[in-house]
């Protein structure tokens, strides 16, 4: 059994009940920026993929919502949110790191992109990963 899949875009709308609380937690770590039902039109209506994690059960532990971002010089993969139950980015294995991988190439990426917090860095690394930056943020109130 596949661990990772990508949703087809017409089946977006239903799985979405069964990953409402990942998307509940990407809201929350967009600091504001989109509220849940934000999130969910993206993965709906704007060239974004909702992708699924599976437990060893076949249930639902996790979600990520990506879209390919064509720059002037450059087309990538960029994961734009991901959340899970506890445990989700230990679980950053081959498996995952492959399935993103084949769909970038696949789409004609040179490479696959996103943000998170510095403890992804120790996951991620094994697979080529790079950290690039850290962002900061300052809100007026």
């Amino acid at each position: 059994m596949r661990r990772i899949f990508v949703v087809r875009p017409g089946d977006v709308a239903d799985m979405l009940p069964s990953v409402y609380p990942y998307l509940e937690e990407m809201a929350v770590r967009t600091n504001g920026r989109f509220a849940v039902d934000d999130i969910a039109k993206r993965a709906m209506e704007q060239g974004c993929n909702l992708w699924i994690t599976l437990d060893e059960e076949g249930e639902p532990n996790g979600a990520v919502i990506t879209r390919v971002e064509q720059y002037p010089r450059v087309r990538m993969l960029n994961m734009l949110y991901m959340a899970g139950k506890t445990g989700l980015m230990e679980n950053f294995d081959d498996e995952f790191n492959s399935a993103i991988e084949q769909f970038a190439k696949f789409n004609h990426c040179e490479g696959i992109e996103f943000g998170g917090r510095r403890g992804w860095k120790k996951y991620v690394e094994p697979f080529g990963f790079e950290l690039q930056s850290v962002a900061y943020e300052k809100r007026f109130v």
